[in-house]
């Protein structure tokens, strides 16, 4: 567990590490920000237990070079306690392996984010400090997925053209890949896998996918897997599925 105000663990941190922070001064124990270590990381961040002393706001910032850097998700705070807050990020790309959660005062236009990273002396909405260092909680984070560019990972027309065959009319992927055939989400057997067919990088267009079985109406999809592990051999444990920024590379298959 990370819990942030003062220096208190090995793990505790400021920002500044060294330097005063413009800010809103506050006591002692009327500003903190708990977080821990994340894997599994897609569009939010998950923050333990938040104290405010008024309206206020989470700042989920990236790293730079071991300080707080730019925004890529905030959610606003009401003064006293909030648990188990989900913060939203707006960062469509790859996250920094550790991430700064910071809590900022709502010190402008109500219910809107007006803090100037460049210049925190002139912001509207300012950080809250404790003996001159920022409230703030550094944590790690694991993103998952094969992270792939806009564009270089899509998959687009997939038919079930016999019950035990697949036809995708176009897959789009960086490297050596897999289309893989599985139960859609919300089917008994969701994730279980029926086919995979190798793709090479670049453009494949008319890609078979053979079926171990007749999918009988049950709900299926095709996502894209980066082969990670040993070249030509299909790992589940390895092969991650591509993602772009927080969305999995996926399309369903149209059924007959």
């Amino acid at each position: 567990m990370v819990v942030l105000e003062i220096v208190l663990l090995a793990v505790l941190t400021y920002a500044g590490a060294g330097s005063p922070m413009a800010g809103i001064a506050v006591r002692r124990g009327t500003a903190l920000i708990e977080a821990d270590n994340q894997t599994g990381v897609m569009d939010s961040i998950r923050v333990v237990r938040v104290v405010a002393p008024a309206a206020s706001w989470i700042v989920v910032r990236l790293d730079a070079n071991g300080a707080p850097g730019m925004p890529v998700g905030t959610k606003r705070v009401p003064a006293g306690t909030t648990t188990a807050a989900e913060v939203k990020l707006t960062s469509m790309g790859d996250l920094t392996p550790a991430l700064w959660i910071s809590l900022f005062a709502d010190g402008g236009t109500p219910g809107v984010f007006e803090a100037n990273m460049a210049d925190m002396a002139t912001s509207r909405d300012k950080p809250y400090v404790v003996d001159g260092r920022a409230v703030v909680a550094r944590v790690g984070v694991a993103q998952v997925g094969a992270s792939a560019r806009k564009g270089s990972a899509s998959v687009t027309g997939a038919t079930l053209t016999t019950p035990r065959l697949v036809t995708i009319a176009s897959v789009t992927v960086p490297d050596a890949s897999w289309a893989v055939v599985e139960f859609a989400a919300g089917t008994p057997r969701a994730g279980a896998i029926l086919g995979i067919a190798p793709v090479a990088a670049g453009t494949e267009t008319d890609v078979l996918v053979p079926l171990s079985s007749d999918p009988a109406g049950d709900a299926i999809r095709v996502s894209l897997r980066r082969d990670a592990g040993k070249l030509g051999r299909f790992d589940l444990a390895d092969d991650d599925v591509y993602r772009v920024g927080a969305a999995f590379v996926t399309a369903a298959v149209r059924m007959p």
